[in-house]
């Protein structure tokens, strides 16, 4: 009864009987290691939905890494603004992205946490990987045809270090193979 409490305080927004029935919860949950584990995955998206990030990753810190682990994390990483826990998330999903490059959701948590580094030529990549895993061949193009206009403009204002030119070519590969791969679907079958 208490876990759907705190799902309907969630939902109608009321983030201090939420906290405290997820809290609740957890006391009750303590010996049992099941119950514990779920009451846990509760009170962190609880916390990250009513808006205490910090509150989240604390709840976050014991669980086992996982997929929905890293994301809820990344997440309350970004949303914290703090530079270091956008770093720290931009680093973990991109080790989780060599491995899973088809994860859309991993691609725009990457671009949130690039953008807020500043790192726009990332940001507009992690976008386009996003669109492309999610067949929006279109959308990927027109996000990497972005990231190249970016960069040819802070090429010519000598603003891209050997990091952005090593992201432009990527960039540029990138454009190439979705442009192709477009370029096939339209051609009519034989």
């Amino acid at each position: 009864l208490l876990y759907a409490a705190v799902i309907a305080y969630t939902e109608q927004r009321q983030a201090s009987k939420a906290v405290q029935a997820a809290n609740k919860l957890l006391t009750l949950a303590a010996d049992d290691p099941a119950g514990l584990l779920l009451a846990r995955w509760l009170a962190a998206d609880t916390a990250r939905r009513v808006g205490k990030p910090s509150e989240c990753l604390a709840q976050l810190q014991p669980l086992p890494l996982t997929r929905s682990k890293l994301l809820l994390q990344a997440s309350c990483q970004v949303a914290l603004q703090n530079n270091a826990q956008a770093q720290q998330a931009v680093e973990q999903l991109q080790l989780w992205l060599a491995e899973h490059p088809a994860d859309a959701l991993a691609w725009e948590l990457t671009a949130q946490a690039d953008a807020q580094l500043g790192q726009q030529l990332r940001a507009l990549r992690a976008e386009a990987e996003a669109k492309a895993v999610r067949f929006d061949e279109a959308a990927a193009i027109e996000r990497l045809r972005a990231a190249r206009s970016l960069a040819r403009e802070m090429t010519q204002k000598g603003q891209l270090d050997v990091g952005g030119q090593m992201e432009a070519s990527i960039i540029e590969a990138r454009l190439h193979t979705l442009e192709a791969k477009r370029r096939e679907l339209l051609q009519p079958h034989r």
